[in-house]
């Protein structure tokens, strides 16, 4: 078996099949237009071509796609476990994903092609037959099996396959309608599991984009105008008085806004649009909401709602983590445990650092832009918005350089490193270690997936001294994209810490 050939030559040219060039059959524009059924009759010179367009459907269905009868392609879809399809080029290459997928396989792979959707769960096992049958052998006929259950596998199908927009669009509509008082758990659910948006600040990760790429935000929406203007309307809350708008519609709508993710929970109920009655009744519905929360979805966060009297919406919502150390300390010596949080951009070279530990500590680090290398790139660090207590310079395409640290209380001296001594290699391979200042060793051990560091002071005993880990969410300072915790206070190291620490995650995230 093969895949046809790509060649520009068509059958029935060239000499193809018996028939030459001058008398090959080519059919006038508009010969086949479905188009067209709506304005003619159905029967056109004793034929029913609708009937036909069926039929061929149907045995495209039955004889390829369920039996695999003349498949010339292997497809094996992994997702927990291998499932394999006996599939045809010709219809696959309808895909621009698929079709992506077989000019791109590796020599030798001959027709056997393999698809992963390991971190694509919203496309499971049960559904990948009847999508691959709806994204390949799309027609009007298919489209009345579409329904609340399926829909949005369709969708997530559908936009990963490519090519079938319209496809896309019939079953986000599908997706919008079946939103509704009994199903908006299950809503609030994936909208817990997709990506968030990106604030501005930073780029979002291409790995993490939804596989609904663009309705994804839609149904977003879709679900904040059902829970801001759609529930309130359909459970009569437009009152004051609890009894216009009734006690039981008023509980039903704590109960579903106890369970909202908290950026659309703080958005919906700050939002104008959430016209459940007066100010005052918003600010009484967000503290019952939020007493509801704090036994569920909240666990683990302080939320809190103050009624204000002036600028843009009356209701301000904030949320404040309650933090817990990340490891456990035993010994008696290192009972404190410090926070500081990484603000700003998610990058460890341009980042804002505040925390407090016998002291508040406020860090700054600042890299211009660098889209050109031509001379290396310079990044300085600063204390307490003035200090200047490091330098580090890259040399040119990225690589390591030298670093200048100084102009702390205990090491106000500077002193230039190579970056590499910052660098040394460690007890194993995904270890780095270096010496501080004060001539001890310390080693940052890297975590599975990069999801964190855990620091380790080398002189005995053998003892983590702080741990490095990436977050995403709200503090007093801003949005927090990691937190460091540690059990020393002293100025040198934690410079050293932090520089040596920006240092592995530049190196780790950009696989210098």
């Amino acid at each position: 078996m093969s895949i046809p050939s790509s060649s520009s030559s068509v059958n029935g040219a060239n000499g193809h099949n018996g028939v030459t060039q001058s008398d090959s059959f080519s059919p006038q524009p508009g010969f086949y237009d479905p188009t067209n059924f709506g304005s003619q009759s159905a029967h056109t010179n004793g034929f029913i071509f609708e009937r036909h367009d069926a039929d061929i459907v149907n045995h495209l269905y039955q004889s390829g796609f369920q039996t695999g009868n003349y498949a010339d392609v292997v497809l094996h879809v992994h997702q927990g476990h291998l499932v394999t399809y006996r599939l045809h080029a010709i219809i696959l290459s309808r895909s621009p994903f698929l079709a992506h997928l077989m000019s791109t396989s590796p020599p030798g792979n001959g027709t056997v092609f393999h698809l992963n959707l390991e971190r694509d769960p919203e496309v499971t096992h049960e559904v990948i037959p009847f999508n691959l049958f709806f994204v390949l052998w799309f027609s009007r006929t298919s489209l009345a099996l579409i329904d609340e259950k399926n829909c949005r596998a369709v969708l997530a199908s559908a936009h990963l396959l490519g090519g079938m927009d319209e496809l896309c669009s019939y079953s986000y509509d599908a997706c919008r309608r079946s939103i509704s008082i009994d199903s908006i758990g299950e809503w609030l659910q994936f909208l817990d599991n997709i990506p968030s948006p990106s604030d501005g600040s930073t780029t979002p990760d291409l790995a993490q984009t939804s596989i609904f790429g663009p309705y994804g935000q839609r149904l977003r929406d879709d679900v904040f105008n059902f829970l801001v203007v759609q529930l309130p309307r359909t459970l009569d809350i437009h009152s004051d008085s609890p009894l216009q708008s009734g006690v039981h519609g008023r509980d039903m709508l704590l109960q579903i806004f106890s369970r909202v993710p908290f950026d659309l929970f703080k958005t919906a109920v700050e939002s104008q649009a959430f016209e459940i009655g007066s100010d005052q009744t918003r600010f009484k519905f967000a503290k019952d909401a939020i007493e509801l929360r704090r036994r569920g979805i909240a666990r683990g966060a302080e939320e809190t709602v103050v009624l204000s009297n002036f600028g843009g919406s009356a209701i301000h919502i904030t949320r404040k983590v309650r933090k817990r150390p990340l490891w456990k300390v035993n010994s008696s010596a290192f009972m404190a445990t410090f926070n500081l949080f990484f603000t700003g951009k998610d990058d460890p070279l341009s980042c804002v650092i505040i925390g407090e530990d016998v002291m508040p500590r406020f860090f700054c680090f600042e890299t211009p832009d660098r889209q050109s290398q031509i001379q290396g790139v310079k990044t300085t660090v600063s204390a307490n918005n003035t200090n200047k207590v490091a330098t580090l310079v890259f040399q040119p395409g990225n690589q390591l350089g030298s670093v200048t640290l100084g102009g702390t209380r205990t090491h106000p001296e500077f002193r230039t490193v190579a970056m590499a001594d910052l660098l040394l290699p460690g007890s194993n391979h995904n270890a780095r270690c270096f010496f501080a200042a004060d001539g001890r060793k310390y080693e940052w051990r890297k975590c599975a997936n990069l999801a964190g560091y855990d620091l380790y002071a080398l002189n005995p005993p053998v003892v983590r001294v702080a741990a490095f880990r990436r977050c995403s969410e709200e503090t007093a300072a801003g949005r927090a994209r990691g937190l460091l915790q540690y059990t020393f206070a002293q100025d040198g190291l934690l410079l050293y810490t932090l520089v040596t620490l920006s240092l592995n995650r530049w190196i780790d995230m950009y696989a210098v």
